[in-house]
């Protein structure tokens, strides 16, 4: 599960939690997961499948719009 980025490397992640004018504690809030998750994530760490889940939903989109399809 690889994330899709943006041309500036970006995080698809950290786009759609400020879009939303979210911040990262709040998005962990709303996801149920710790703040350093949301953080480690958006800096690139693979989450587990349930907390890719659980960060998706936190800011209403699809893992799929988030991290694409496998390869």
């Amino acid at each position: 599960m690889q994330a899709k980025g943006n041309d500036e490397g970006t995080h698809p992640l950290r786009v759609a939690r400020e879009d939303r004018d979210l911040s990262q504690g709040a998005l962990a809030e709303r996801a149920g997961v710790d703040r350093r998750t949301v953080i480690r994530t958006e800096q690139g760490t693979e989450p587990l499948v349930t907390t890719a889940i659980k960060l998706a939903r936190g800011v209403g989109k699809r893992v799929e719009d988030l991290w694409g399809r496998g390869s």
